[in-house]
């Protein structure tokens, strides 16, 4: 189920969804078979997961080096510099 939340998260950027943290925990009480006010710590604990902040952030990191490090020929290069370029001086992309 992770991986399916996690699919494009780098889309998002840093902003934090309620709703996708909801889910998550809605899947880990589900999977663990715990009561509703089981608390939230205590399930990402023992299902191994990290929160979905975390993973939005890792998730973020990885695709800004992944597109820092590509080669200066590729189309995708020159659309992630004019978009850098835009951010810099204040557009919304």
């Amino acid at each position: 189920m992770l991986p399916v939340i996690e699919y494009s998260s780098f889309i998002w950027g840093l902003r934090l969804f309620d709703q996708i943290s909801k889910i998550q925990n809605n899947v880990m009480r589900s999977f663990l078979g715990v009561v509703r006010n089981a608390p939230i710590v205590t399930l990402i604990g023992d299902m191994g997961w990290a929160p979905i902040s975390i993973i939005t952030k890792l998730s973020c990191s990885r695709f800004w080096r992944r597109l820092s490090n590509i080669s200066h020929d590729r189309f995708n290069y020159g659309i992630f510099t004019e978009s850098y370029r835009l951010a810099e001086n204040g557009n919304k992309n």
